[in-house]
């Protein structure tokens, strides 16, 4: 079986990765929702890292969307305080296509772990798009 160093940047970007950050906060023992931007039309995103921090402990899941509907859950990662950085073994791993019928992005799901203390979450969503 072969190695994978997950701290290498994985190889075959089409050009610079674009990135998508935002903040939410997360109720005691509640749920958010990320949706990263749009694919642009003709393009192929693909997902090359993320980088999650947080205040609570906190479950990550990862998804794709395409055509406004969701996948299952690609990737789970439960994480304490501070969060969790993720880069692709591959680029092409996880994908999502433009289709133009509804939201083509990626989906991130993120549940508070503690029920008694409400969180902020910091998610930095790096992808590549090709044609």
């Amino acid at each position: 079986m072969a190695r994978i160093d997950l701290h290498e940047r994985p190889t075959g970007l089409s050009g610079p990765a674009l990135d998508y950050n935002i903040e939410v906060t997360v109720a005691a023992g509640g749920q958010a929702t990320i949706d990263g931007p749009q694919v642009n039309p003709g393009r192929t995103a693909r997902l090359i890292g993320l980088i999650v921090s947080s205040s609570i402990i906190l479950k990550t899941e990862v998804r794709t969307v395409e055509a406004g509907i969701a996948s299952l859950t690609r990737i789970t990662r439960f994480s304490l305080e501070h969060g969790w950085d993720w880069k692709s073994p591959d680029p092409n791993l996880i994908t999502v296509a433009y289709t133009g019928l509804g939201l083509d992005a990626f989906r991130l799901i993120l549940t508070n772990m503690d029920t008694g203390l409400a969180g902020d979450v910091y998610a930095t969503i790096i992808y590549d798009e090709v044609p």
